[in-house]
């Protein structure tokens, strides 16, 4: 097995925004934890405790979808 890169706090954050953008559209924890995976990193802290910290700064929504079943992140318009 690969050993993943661990991504700081600020890096995770730097990540996930850009990430966020480049799709243009809300995802999931799952999609975004895929994402980071495939590209050989992984959050210091688990994602869901990056994604948290960061909705509660404002700097991306994060709100729950019943639909799809689990938390959607997107940026704030």
């Amino acid at each position: 097995m690969t050993k993943l890169e661990s991504l700081s706090q600020e890096m995770a954050e730097k990540f996930i925004l850009e990430l966020l953008r480049k799709n243009g559209q809300p995802m999931k924890t799952q999609e975004i934890e895929e994402v980071n995976m495939d590209l050989g990193k992984k959050c210091q802290d688990s994602a869901v405790l990056v994604l948290t910290k960061m909705r509660s700064r404002g700097l991306i929504i994060g709100e729950v979808s019943y639909e799809q079943g689990g938390w959607l992140w997107s940026l704030p318009e």
